[in-house]
């Protein structure tokens, strides 16, 4: 009775001389190309050479293996980084927001400086639109009120964004007498 050790070297032999045969045949390797042979080296009666072994590490199914963790190495650094750039662009438009709307704001109390003057060389002064300054606009309307004025400026501020920042101040301006004026009541919308 032979051992199973004996089975399988059996096996493998037939299987070896099978694989020959089928070269013999056809003069192809084991991944179907003509060459390197798929008969070991030392059957063919030469040195192993590196190249007959990358087909042997290609012929077990690792062809491509390399390439796969570059590409997916590349897609995780490209979704790194258009996380980063997101969170940029979402910071960058709050910022611009918040100081469109501090500029807006300054513009609404030139509006109300504005009215100041003006009223004390005109006290029928009733307000203007759309007063041009470099970082944007205002509109200001004057209405008496009892011993002084209520006055509303809104501001416009220039901004790269669709929706423009505005901002309102509503306050009383009283004339103080001489060149001088007082404002008080100071509410911001």
């Amino acid at each position: 009775m032979r051992s199973a050790a004996s089975c399988v070297r059996g096996i493998v032999r037939k299987g070896f001389e099978l694989g020959v045969r089928l070269f013999r045949k056809t003069g192809m390797g084991i991944s179907g190309h003509p060459h390197p042979s798929p008969l070991p080296s030392r059957e063919r009666g030469l040195r192993s050479s590196r190249s007959e072994r990358r087909v042997g590490y290609r012929a077990l199914g690792r062809k491509g293996s390399t390439l796969a963790a570059a590409l997916a190495l590349a897609t995780l650094i490209f979704m790194i980084a258009i996380a980063c750039l997101g969170r940029v662009a979402a910071s960058y438009s709050q910022v611009s927001m918040r100081h469109g709307r501090t500029n807006a704001l300054f513009l609404a109390e030139a509006g109300v400086q504005s009215a100041g003057q003006r009223l004390l060389a005109d006290t029928a002064y009733a307000g203007e639109k759309n007063v041009s300054m470099p970082t944007g606009s205002f509109d200001v309307s004057v209405v008496r009120s009892g011993a002084g004025y209520s006055v509303t400026s809104k501001g416009r501020a220039k901004s790269p964004f669709k929706m423009k920042p505005t901002r309102t101040v509503r306050a009383m301006v009283t004339i103080a007498g001489g060149n001088r004026f007082r404002v008080s009541d100071w509410r911001e919308n």
